[in-house]
């Protein structure tokens, strides 16, 4: 076998290799792709998490609250008490809560978001439209940050190690967080205890 045949073949197991890869990366994110694909919603994936990485390079971050360990579990440095509205709902009504809530009339409805989550799942940019039509599917997500494309608006969900979800409309002035809204969500004591043993 010549050595051009050689590096070809070598190309193509290359290739190959990485198409496997960003697959298996891909198959993370099976539990909101079907959801997307189904109801006709585009979408794209960034395999590099760079969306993660601009918000820990870029934003005022400090370590998650109540957390010890050694991993880069953080939360946006910004304090409820200065929230502009702080709310308490149960887990289950948070889309209808978020459906009929004006936090979101302030956000551009031409702009995407991009979930990122902390894990190895790969970034994704899902339309407005996706995010409205269930908002329950996307911000609950625990230790997750929706991030306007125009990187404006901040929506974050940190799970406490006491089980406790808090989900934050944090809006970005010159990457400056300003914290508008807190809701504390009512958690079952079933996700409680799944909380606590992950």
């Amino acid at each position: 076998m010549d050595n051009r045949r050689r590096e070809q073949l070598k190309k193509r197991r290359t290739l190959l290799q990485k198409k496997v890869e960003l697959k298996e990366i891909k198959d993370r994110l099976s539990y909101l792709t079907p959801y997307l694909e189904s109801a006709g919603f585009e979408y794209i994936i960034y395999y590099k998490n760079e969306y993660l990485i601009w918000l820990y390079e870029n934003l005022d971050i400090r370590k998650k609250d109540g957390y010890r360990g050694v991993h880069e579990d953080f939360q946006i440095n910004v304090q409820d008490a200065e929230a502009k509205e702080q709310t308490t709902i149960n887990y289950k009504d948070v889309s209808s809560y978020l459906q009929s809530n004006e936090i979101l009339s302030l956000i551009n409805k031409d702009e995407n978001f991009v979930l990122c989550q902390l894990g190895g799942d790969p970034d994704i940019e899902i339309p407005f439209n996706a995010f409205i039509e269930n908002p329950g599917k996307f911000v609950t997500l625990r230790d997750s940050w929706l991030l306007s494309t125009k990187k404006d608006w901040i929506i974050e969900n940190i799970w406490s190690l006491k089980g406790q979800q808090v989900i934050r409309f944090i809006k970005l002035i010159d990457s400056k967080p300003i914290l508008y809204e807190v809701i504390n969500l009512e958690i079952d004591e079933h996700l409680k205890k799944n909380a606590n043993t992950t």
